[in-house]
């Protein structure tokens, strides 16, 4: 555990490479100085099985941030620059190339929204609906997006990939209630 849990993202496993390298390096030195040369090769196919089987899970990798990443330009293109931006699992990199106001919605509760609205500011939901009805239910993000949803309101404007874009509704009627 002390490298992450591999199954929740790959660059947790990523971190033992370097040592597993240097321990075959030494022991693929070590077999060849003695003429082992039937121990080089079992270890030179069972570095090369490792990384062979390990490949449906890499391009998987892949192309998930591939799809992250054109969703994160997509998202964009579509939200005008004077806005405010809830999301939740791309606000990094939303944050690092967006022009608008990003926020983490994973940080966010009813009443800080709520006073966040008051200014007035066209405010967008871009988020994985599925990841937070499934994987947080019951639990603050998804509190407050279906407080965001059957309190304040949510205009429905487009989708790319898994991730939904949404208007928040910004009109000066009591987002209290439920809070």
């Amino acid at each position: 555990f002390l490298a992450g849990i591999p199954y929740q993202n790959i660059r947790f496993g990523l971190i033992v490479v370097p040592a597993v390298a240097t321990l075959a390096g030494i022991g693929l030195e070590a077999a060849l100085a003695r003429r082992r040369f039937a121990l080089a090769g079992v270890l030179v196919a069972g570095l090369a099985l490792t990384a062979f089987a390990e490949k449906p899970t890499i391009d998987h990798f892949v192309a998930h941030q591939n799809a992250d990443k054109a969703a994160v330009q997509w998202a964009i293109a579509a939200v005008p620059a004077s806005s405010r931006l809830y999301t939740f699992e791309l606000t990094l990199p939303l944050r690092a190339y967006a022009p608008c106001d990003v926020r983490e919605l994973f940080d966010e509760t009813p009443q800080t929204i709520t006073l966040e609205l008051k200014d007035g500011t066209p405010s967008y939901l871009f988020v994985n609906v599925w990841v937070i009805e499934n994987k947080w239910a019951g639990r603050g993000i998804d509190v407050t997006y279906h407080w965001l949803r059957d309190i304040v309101g949510l205009e429905y404007l487009d989708r790319t990939g898994n991730y939904l874009l949404f208007r928040i509704a910004n009109e000066n009627r009591d987002t209290t209630a439920g809070v």
